[in-house]
């Protein structure tokens, strides 16, 4: 198994021990600041900090990047990911999409004007979009969304219950202004769950994995772990 980690000025690091050891792997990356990160079988898929059209693609695990350079928009990007056949990619007033792996590209024909798109999750039957003012979903596979009306630029979906071998029960998570919230049908509710960093710090990542839920929030240490869906936190220590 290769982990990747995407880095602020060093581009991108592979691991296949775990984690013991990394190697560089960023050549063809004229952008070395990485902002988002997906991976789908061989191909991955970065964002990084340049301005306008900054996504890159490596069909070899990582050895060798190019440009993307038909994503047609006249704004930075900040967010990609895979889920299930569509490539998603983020930016600050504009979301598009991809069905072919990311030959061509189609721009949402929901306006986010304004709205930056930060994020992205998926259930089954929907997908899920992060921004900086609160979260929107879709049932179109990214065509068309509608705002849920609940804060949240970070959101983050994970199985649950015993049988869950694929995403048919699935909790979301976001990091609502109040601390962190948790929603199980697919974005309609919300209830609060605990927060492990406090009343005052709001969490500014998340993370999922599995039945594994990761917290960060900027400027404060340590990260915090839950594998109760977000009801108790174990501190890491790093």
């Amino acid at each position: 198994t290769t982990v990747y980690a995407g880095t602020w000025g060093s581009g991108v690091f592979s691991s296949t021990d775990n984690g013991t050891t990394w190697n560089a792997c960023s050549i063809g990356l004229n952008a070395l600041g990485v902002l988002d990160f997906a991976v789908d079988g061989r191909d991955l898929f970065v964002v990084t900090n340049r301005f306008r059209t900054n996504v890159y693609r490596s069909s070899d695990n990582g050895d060798h990047w190019i440009q993307m350079g038909n994503l047609d928009t006249d704004w930075r990007f900040f967010s990609i990911a895979v889920l299930h056949s569509s490539i998603l990619a983020g930016a600050y007033a504009d979301l598009l999409y991809s069905r072919d792996g990311g030959a061509t590209w189609t721009h949402s024909s929901t306006s986010f004007k304004d709205i930056t798109v930060l994020s992205f999750a998926a259930t089954d039957s929907f997908f899920f979009a992060g921004t900086d003012f609160g979260i929107y979903r879709s049932a179109d596979s990214g065509q068309t969304w509608v705002s849920l009306h609940i804060d949240g630029s970070k959101v983050v979906a994970i199985p649950h219950g015993a049988s869950a071998k694929s995403l048919d029960s699935t909790y979301l998570f976001t990091n609502s202004s109040d601390g962190l919230r948790r929603s199980s049908d697919n974005g309609l509710q919300w209830i609060a769950v605990n927060n492990p960093f406090g009343t005052y710090n709001n969490i500014t990542s998340l993370v999922a994995c599995e039945s594994l839920l990761i917290a960060a929030s900027q400027g404060v240490v340590p990260l915090f772990r839950s594998t109760d869906y977000g009801e108790t936190w174990t501190r890491i220590n790093t």
